[in-house]
């Protein structure tokens, strides 16, 4: 896979990608029934040339019940 914006091969894939200043995974939130919540780990693949993310996703199901405002 080549980057988008620059063409390069050099693409680091399944970086974790971490939140706010306290480095806490960045992550999908959904309902998994009443009133508890699950966590998704969202990754990243980085292109190592230009430092675009070249494509964010995750692992896991996607047949939940996701959270949005």
């Amino acid at each position: 896979m080549a980057c988008q914006y620059c063409g390069c091969q050099d693409i680091e894939q399944g970086i974790v990608g971490t939140g706010n200043d306290n480095a806490s995974n960045f992550a999908l939130t959904y309902r998994k029934g009443g009133i508890f919540v699950g966590l998704t780990t969202v990754y990243f693949d980085l292109c190592k040339n230009c430092g675009a993310i070249t494509k964010m996703y995750i692992k896991e199901s996607t047949d939940k019940n996701w959270y949005k405002e």
